[in-house]
Order: C-alpha cells, then structure tokens, then sequence
C-alpha cells in the first residue's frame, strides 16, 4: 500500500467524520451517537449546500465541505440554544441503557477497527492494490462522477448532464457520494480507479460504526455491539457483493449508514430535544441524496422501531408524534424536491431482472448466507440461527427483525416472482435481489453479534455449573466471548477474507469492459486530444472510462440503454449513436461534430454487458471518408476526424 492510499484512506475518514462530529456537537450529541452518526451527518451537510455552493464561491473543495459544516453546525446550535430556553417541557435528557466502563469502550473500538482493516485489506488484495479498473456498468458513471467533480468543483447534482446528457435541462442524478468522494480526491491526489476502490473498502469500517452505536443506544450491551461490528465486514452479500454487482457505491454507502441514522433517530424520539430532532433530519437529507431507496429502507427499519415500541406501550404517545413532525417537516423541504427530481429521471427507465431461484431455494440462500457465495457461510450461519432462536433475549434490538424480515421478504419475491404486485412493492429497489440481500445484512449482522453472545453466556453458565462463582466472574466473561471471537475468526480464515475477496475479484481484471491494450489507447489519446476537444466513442465498450483514467472526456460518459436514455441524453447525441459513421453524407451529423469539437473517435473491443452490441454509428468507421486511422493495437483503435476540405474540428 503507496503513501499515497494511505494518505487517501486518511483524507477519506477526516471529510466523512469531522463535518458530522462539528454538527453533532452543536446538537448536544455525544458518545456513541454522536460518533456513530457523524457520517450520516456529514452527508447531509454535503446534501444541503454542495447543489448551491458553486453559485455562491468558484468551485467545491475541503474548505466549502467545512464552511458548510460550520454554517450548518452554527444553525443547528441556535436552534439548540432557542429550544432550551422555550421548549423545556417537549424536551427530555437522553440517557444511554447501561453505563460502559472503559474496556468496554476499548473493546468496541477494537471490534471497529478490525472491521475497517479487513474490510480495506479485503479490497486491496481483490483490486490489484487498489488500482484495478471495475469492469462492471455503473463504474463508469460513478468513476466519471468523481472525476469531473474533483477536476472543476462543479458540485450540483444537475451538473453531471455534462457525463451524458449536456443539453437536459431537466436532469438530476443524487450526487452526494460523488461529491464526498472528490473532496478526498481533492485532498489526497488519489488516482480515480484507487479513491472509487478504497471508498469501497471503507464501507466494512462505516457499517461497523454505525452498528455499534446502534446497539449502544437501543440495547447497551458492549459484548453484542462489539462482536456485531466485528462481523459487520463478514457477510458476503455486504459490504463486498455490493462492490462486485454494478457496483452499487453510492447505494451502499447509504445501506452502511442506515444503522448510523437509526441510532440517531432513536434517540431523537426518545428525547426529543429539537437540536438534534434538527440533526436527524439533516441525516435524512443525507440518506435521501446518497440514494432515495437507502432512505426509504431506513424507514422500513426506523418504522418497524415505532411499531415495536408504540404496540409494546400500547399507545402512542402524541409528543413522539410531534417529534416526528418536527423531523418530517425540516426534512420535507429538502428531501421532497430531491426525490422527485430523482423520480422523474429514474422513470425513464424500466428494470426487469430474470428470475433466479424458486422461493424455498431463494428463502434458504438468504439466510444460510448463500446468495452471493458458493457456499454458505456456515460460521456465521450458527449465531446467525441461534441468535434467532434466543430472540426473546434481544433486549432493545428486536424490532430490527421486523425491517430484515420485511426485505428477506421482499428478495424471495424479486427473485422467484413476476407480475403487478411484485413489481409494485420491489420498484423503489429496481427490483433487485443483490440491494435486497444488502438491506437484510443490516439486521443480520446485529443477530449474528447477538448469537455470539448467547454462546458465550451459555459456555459460561455451564461454567458456573462445574465450579461456583466463575459465572459471575468478569474476567471468564471477557475470556470466553474472546476465545468465542477468536474461534470464529480462525474457522472463517480470517472473518471470511478469502470468499470476500473472491466475491469482489470477479468484477476486476483484463478486460472484457477496459484491458490493459485499451488502457495504453487512451493513454495515447491524452497525448492526442486538445483541451475542448471531445472523443466519439460506443458508450459499450468501456471507452467512458476514458475520462476517469486520463482526463480525456467523450462524448458519451457511462452507457446508453436506447430504450430507457433516449430522452434522457438528447436528439443530438442520440443522432451521433445511430449514425455517427455517415459524417460523410449526413450534414445533421457533420454539425453536431462541429459544434461539439469532436476531434477524435475510439473503438475498444470488449463491452461492459455480455449482452451489449456495437452501436450503430460506430459499427462502420473504417469506411468513413473522414476518419484517419492514427492509432491502433489488438484491443484498440483510435481515429482522427477529418472533416470535408482538410478541416479538423474546432
């Protein structure tokens, strides 16, 4: 691991967690909560002011990330100040389920720090070193993304039509994992391929987190926060079959900090003080800007905590109702237009996934740990089904069974079932089985961690049986769940590393979507292509990485689905995909080059779908009149535009 990552993966941590440490300070947050939420925090700081910031100052970097902090932290804190001196009576002190002392404490943040470690070790040994290109389709949106944003600091949602769609108005694409992602970059100097493969790393650490502070708040016993976190970068499903399937990054940053909000939403229910009632609900701004559906799943699992507790009390009690108001209101200014911009741009497109399992056969994948793996992952498949067992054991952390039975439900569903009422309750996911599978590991790592625990106490109570007194010793306590942690990270080689890094390796490679050929083309094309000068390319084959790898922006910056991005991308570059190679004959054709400085054309072999094909204005080139073959190799070949009379573009 270069300096380089190493200083990347600090820039990383400092913009995800003191932006939110600062806001959280100045709602009243402290401990867990507040360490736990500092990045679902931060999120919504990024929400808030990066669609407006390039208005305001020149450009987005780590200095507009902390005046936003600031500015929102100053907000929060007056309104702290205003509520306590007015709303004494709505407010209540917030106090933890049980006092920790410090090796608890200890404990947990090594139980934190191992999943962090494994996580990014994880992803270092599956992504050559970080640097491997993903070969999947959504990289090279989320790549470009990034790019583009830590290149101008242009930091509006709105401003990545420029990736594929410069002339829609109307286009919004929720860009805050981009934006967060850029600053590092911004920071750190990190090549693209690396920062997108070490955010990915980091999703273990931030789940950890989350979880820890979640069972700090809900249950407060250290032994399941601790041994929870620890297994939170085991499961294969999440956080690394999130990274090999799409890849789904800015989606799974959501997922990774739902327990983060949940821990900050409870608390603010329980409590009610409006500074941090203020605070959740700019978590919820940041939830709803990394991914709509990772905000509705929040209030999947955050729902299934209020019927839980109101049918447990029997009754609702009206100053949690006005507590939710309160959060609902402050959200619904932001999080209301932000989805249904979303909405209007996702309703171009229609997901229809094939069906893969039969319902007994998809229900067991799910819980022995199988749907993402060859085999299941037996060694946390028995907590797993222990935990379950002793359910009536899981203080405080019950209600969480609610929301992964509700998504386990739904996976079964998307993988074994078509029609309406599928489609209808599976939609706000793009029906898909592999975000299922990653909303149900949430639930599942808190009852695995809890299944631990009931096999430590129950060694310990046989224990206490064959000598009086051990059962109540502290030190056999902390002995047997560490020789319980130490038996399970030996039998899964390490929390599973191996299988998780075969999960995420299947994504990376030579080729088919960007090999090593290919890579040397578009290196050649930086030496080639002047500053404003645009490459035609099939947004196929994995020629938009272009941009992300060498700066070099083509006209088409992720892949086009003609069905579903016809409208969304515009009549000119719809004209250029189709007929492209006619420049010869077509005068509408040789215009939209003219106008849009196209210098260049570039074909790469391989395509990011097996089910992809050549686009048709790109399937003829080497009979165009006005295409110079300038650079060619076994993957790869590159044209020159030359149009009628000598004239090159711009």
């Amino acid at each position: 691991m270069t300096a380089t990552h190493l200083l990347g993966i600090g820039s990383l941590a400092l913009v995800l967690l003191v932006p939110g440490l600062l806001v959280g300070v100045a709602a009243g947050l402290r401990g867990w909560v507040l360490l736990g939420a500092a990045p679902v925090l931060t999120y919504g700081v990024v929400s808030v002011f990066a669609p407006y910031f390039p208005g305001l100052l020149p450009r987005w970097s780590v200095w507009a990330l902390l005046l936003s902090a600031a500015i929102t932290a100053a907000v929060v804190g007056v309104v702290r100040f205003v509520a306590q001196r007015w709303l004494g009576r709505f407010q209540e002190p917030f106090t933890m389920p049980s006092r920790w002392s410090w090796y608890h404490h200890a404990g947990v943040v090594l139980a934190i720090g191992v999943a962090a470690g494994v996580g990014l070790l994880v992803t270092y040994r599956a992504t050559a070193g970080f640097t491997g290109v993903h070969q999947f389709w959504d990289a090279m949106f989320h790549a470009n993304a990034t790019r583009y944003i830590s290149d101008t600091g242009q930091s509006a949602p709105i401003a990545l039509r420029i990736i594929n769609a410069p002339d829609n108005p109307d286009f919004y694409y929720p860009n805050t994992y981009h934006v967060l992602l850029a600053t590092a970059v911004q920071m750190s100097g990190l090549a693209i391929p690396d920062a997108m493969n070490i955010g990915g790393g980091a999703l273990a650490g931030s789940l950890a987190l989350g979880v820890a502070a979640l069972v700090r708040v809900t249950s407060g016993r250290p032994a399941v926060a601790g041994a929870s976190a620890l297994v939170s970068c085991a499961v294969g499903a999440f956080p690394a079959g999130l990274q090999y399937f799409g890849p789904l990054w800015p989606f799974a940053a959501g997922i990774v900090v739902i327990p983060a909000f949940l821990a900050l939403f409870t608390t603010a229910v329980r409590c009610r003080q409006v500074g941090v009632l203020v605070a959740t609900a700019v978590g919820a701004m940041g939830l709803s800007a990394l991914h709509p559906s990772a905000a509705l799943a929040a209030g999947v699992y955050g729902g299934g905590w209020l019927l839980f507790r109101w049918v447990g009390a029997r009754k609702v009690p009206l100053r949690e109702v006005g507590a939710l108001a309160v959060m609902g209101v402050v959200a619904a200014v932001f999080v209301v237009p932000q989805f249904l911009a979303a909405t209007a741009t996702a309703g171009n497109a229609t997901v229809s996934w094939p069906l893969i399992s039969v319902p007994g056969q998809a229900f067991g994948s799910i819980m022995l740990l199988n749907s993402d793996t060859p085999y299941p992952q037996w060694w946390l498949v028995v907590p797993l089904v222990v935990g379950l067992f002793a359910v009536r054991r899981m203080d405080g952390l019950r209600w969480l069974l609610l929301g992964g039975g509700f998504f386990v439900a739904l996976f079964v569903l998307a993988a074994s079932y078509k029609g309406f009422l599928v489609r209808l309750l599976t939609n706000p996911w793009w029906n898909d089985t592999w975000r299922f599978a990653g909303l149900v590991a949430i639930a599942q790592v808190v009852v695995i961690g809890f299944g631990l625990v009931v096999i430590r106490d129950k060694v310990v109570e046989w224990a206490g049986r064959a000598r009086a007194g051990l059962a109540d010793s502290r030190g056999v306590k902390l002995g047997t769940l560490a020789a319980v942690v130490l038996l399970l990270v030996v039998g899964t080689g390490g929390l599973y590393r191996d299988l998780n890094r075969w999960v995420i390796t299947r994504a990376y490679g030579d080729g088919p979507t960007v090999s090593a050929k290919e890579r040397e083309a578009m290196d050649k094309l930086r030496e080639l292509v002047r500053p404003g000068e645009l490459v035609m390319n099939d947004p196929q084959d994995g020629s938009p990485w272009m941009w992300a790898l060498d700066g070099v922006q083509p006209v088409f910056g992720h892949a086009v689905i003609p069905s579903a991005d016809y409208k969304v991308i515009g009549p000119d570059r719809v004209r250029l995909f189709e007929h492209f190679d006619e420049l010869d004959d077509d005068s509408a054709v040789d215009a939209i080059i003219r106008k849009n400085r196209i210098a260049y054309a570039y074909i790469g072999n391989g395509f990011a779908s097996p089910s992809s094909k050549r686009a048709l204005g790109m399937d003829a080139l080497d009979s165009a009149r006005s295409l110079k073959l300038v650079y060619e190799n076994p993957d790869a070949r590159i044209y020159q535009v030359v149009l009628p009379g000598g004239a090159t573009p711009g």
